[in-house]
């Protein structure tokens, strides 16, 4: 219990840093208007008419729906590959240069609790801004067009969303926990993460295609765009098994370091 705690102290700590550093949030949020403006753009430029039925409205909507968030969600793989571990990569470097690394050896914290208080406390902020993100585009969308498509936005964001962000996160913290310097983190985390863009990229379907991700391409599937490669449940799995992989990777590799070089 007291672990948990501690925990949890940290993660609330680094969260409201997050916050006030702004680095996470207004990422976040450029990739929010990049999504509400995008698909508001497709959606609102031939429904006005009042002569055509309503119930073709409705269909001619929820088709442009999931067909602008297919090209906006490709901006979304690119932007967070690229900028979010160069976001979160001073994280660490950061108590490092304020000398927070040297008050944490006076108390009974290990490196352990607090690579997973730092973890905790930026995918908080991330992912809250995340959510405020969507749910505005839902709200907009709902007041132009009477409803929206939530089943989609849901599926969308708990297969590809969620495991996105919780990689390009993670990916920023753990390099940066090899850094004294913030500047060095953040050029490496850029260069890996231009590498997973590049692999992510590679691996699509098809191969050297647009980079929408495995899971995102089986959500669109499920919603009528057939021109969309299919995917099987086993390919969904290979690539969650992937990103779990490379984060298990990642933070055995900072924890030796920290325990290696400082002793933490």
């Amino acid at each position: 219990m007291r672990t948990l705690y501690q925990v949890f102290a940290i993660a609330r700590t680094e969260f409201r840093f997050s916050v006030r550093r702004g680095w996470p949030v207004v990422g976040m949020a450029v990739v929010g208007l990049m999504l509400t403006a995008g698909i508001l753009l497709l959606t609102t430029s031939s429904v006005r008419d009042n002569s055509i039925p309503q119930e073709y409205v409705r269909y001619f909507v929820a088709r442009t729906e999931a067909s602008g968030i297919a090209m906006v969600w490709t901006g979304f793989l690119i932007f967070v590959p690229l900028i979010l571990p160069v976001a979160t990569a001073p994280t660490i470097p950061a108590d490092r240069q304020y000398g927070v690394n040297e008050l944490l050896r006076s108390t009974p914290i290990t490196g352990t609790i607090y690579l997973a208080g730092k973890v905790l406390g930026v995918l908080a902020a991330v992912y809250s801004t995340a959510a405020i993100a969507l749910m505005s585009y839902i709200i907009l969308h709902i007041v132009l067009f009477g409803f929206a498509n939530l089943g989609l936005y849901l599926e969308l964001s708990i297969l590809s969303g969620v495991p996105a962000l919780l990689w390009a996160s993670i990916l920023g913290i753990m390099v940066g926990a090899a850094f004294p310097s913030r500047r060095w983190a953040i050029l490496l985390a850029g260069l890996l993460g231009a590498s997973g863009f590049a692999l992510q990229t590679f691996l699509s379907t098809p191969p050297m295609s647009n980079p929408i991700d495995i899971p995102s391409s089986f959500v669109f599937r499920r919603y009528g765009l057939d021109y969309i490669p299919t995917t099987t449940i086993w390919q969904i799995m290979a690539a969650y098994s992937a990103i779990l992989f490379s984060l298990l990777a990642m933070g055995t590799l900072a924890r030796a370091w920290l325990k290696w070089k400082e002793n933490f």
